[in-house]
């Protein structure tokens, strides 16, 4: 099961591109509608709080060697409780890889596809996806470093030409509406890093699972500083009023950016097509940690057999929403499912602490 080995720089990799893969195009809007002009100050107090969790899950890791959490979860809490948390957690990877995925979909139907199916889309998808995932964890990573440019260039791109009109006094005055809402809204800033539960998982196939803690936080870093940059950069060429407006504001910040003396009179097309490739680092870690986690827990040695049956219930579930506001209520049933696990990390290190067990590094 754990036969894949993975090196430091590409756990960092797949951290990031996990992360930043789909969530960029809407990060903007959500953030403003709980903490308007001070949601870059929200991603600061999440990622501090990420970064910590992250620290924690690195201890668990290294004190219990060559375990997922699936495993060091049942040794630590004892079988029944550790089962319903992992339980908890192939729910979590099932609406994370379905609201990953049903974002795709609508992105994709809104500015390529228009008369296509949701259903075709996804269903393409998911199949596209689920082939990469059954082969295992190397060709995962090896797809992070070939996608880390991908998913990095457009960003980059449309961030160096925004700089031609934009007004960063749109980012100030800082935290008019108060101290206390600004704090309250961090939790849900902790959103868009949904997925930095898969650094339970990597340590374990690590080659030199000593530097996990170094890989993990800076992949984690180049996050939290990608969507800071990103939303500092959208806010202040689109103004806050058109965060709350606009579905996709990055999308429409390129849409918006013109060329000077280029055949590309705007760069909505290219993000788009790059964007779509860069969709898979998300959802397929998703597809590929949930069917891992199912079959740890059932005992068995393969995952693959369980990716194909995994996919019909997460295309269920990306079918639920019937309109934007319900795919966002999707992605913050799963924002809360990873927040739900905070509390959980806590325990299991506290108790791993107490039963001084496992007989790592810790």
């Amino acid at each position: 099961m754990l036969k894949d080995r993975i090196t430091t720089i590409q756990v960092a990799l797949l951290l990031y591109t996990s992360l930043v893969g789909v969530g960029y195009l809407a990060m903007p809007r959500r953030l403003a509608e709980t903490a308007g002009r001070d949601g870059w100050v929200n991603l600061l107090l999440g990622g501090m709080l990420l970064l910590s969790v992250n620290a924690l899950l690195v201890w668990l890791c290294r004190r219990y060697p060559g375990q997922t959490i699936i495993e060091y979860s049942q040794a630590i809490l004892g079988r029944p409780l550790g089962q319903a948390a992992n339980i908890l957690l192939v729910l979590h990877f099932i609406l994370m890889a379905a609201s990953v995925s049903r974002i795709f979909g609508d992105v994709i139907k809104l500015y390529l596809l228009e008369n296509t199916p949701l259903e075709v889309i996804l269903i393409t998808f998911f199949l596209t996806g689920a082939y990469l995932a059954g082969h295992g964890l190397n060709p995962l990573a090896r797809m992070s470093e070939v996608m880390f440019p991908l998913v990095l260039a457009p960003i980059l791109l449309i961030l160096a030409l925004a700089q031609m009109e934009i007004d960063y006094g749109e980012v100030l005055p800082v935290m008019t509406i108060g101290l206390y809402p600004v704090i309250q809204g961090a939790a849900n800033s902790f959103f868009v890093y949904t997925g930095f539960i898969l650094t339970a998982f990597l340590v374990a196939f690590m080659q030199q699972p000593e530097k996990a803690l170094k890989a993990s936080s800076l992949g984690l870093a180049g996050t939290i500083l990608t969507y800071l940059v990103i939303f500092i950069v959208t806010l202040s060429s689109l103004g806050e009023a058109s965060l709350y407006w606009s579905t996709y504001p990055v999308a429409d910040l390129a849409r918006r950016i013109e060329v000077p003396g280029a055949f590309l009179e705007k760069l909505e097309a290219p993000l788009m097509a790059l964007w779509v490739l860069t969709a898979f680092t998300t959802m397929t870690p998703s597809l590929y940690f949930g069917t891992l986690s199912l079959s740890q827990m059932l005992g068995l040695k393969e995952h693959r057999g369980l990716v194909y049956l995994f996919l019909p219930v997460v295309y269920q579930v990306a079918m639920l929403p019937r309109n934007y506001g319900e795919t966002i209520l999707l992605g913050n049933i799963m924002g809360y499912a990873a927040l739900a696990f905070i509390p959980v990390i806590i325990l299991l290190a506290l108790v791993a602490k107490l039963r001084k067990g496992g007989g790592g590094n810790g």
